[in-house]
């Protein structure tokens, strides 16, 4: 039962990355970080890296870590 939950969770949230409100929420999220200038930025707990596509365009290299069992 539990895997086939996630299975389905999963495809609806990624569904999200189509959605423009979450992406203006997205950018809202990294705007807020005030990222200066290029560089390497670590992301602890990034989930699906939603976020790390607009940090890697505009500012450089982004790493995300997450934990999955």
């Amino acid at each position: 039962m539990l895997p086939r939950l996630w299975t389905n969770y999963f495809k609806w949230y990624d569904g999200l990355n189509h959605f423009a409100p979450y992406q203006k929420l997205l950018d809202k999220g990294v705007a807020r970080l005030n990222i200066r200038g290029r560089g390497t930025y670590l992301d602890a707990g990034c989930g699906t890296a939603n976020a790390a596509w607009k940090v890697m365009r505009n500012w450089g290299i982004y790493v995300g870590l997450d934990y999955s069992p």
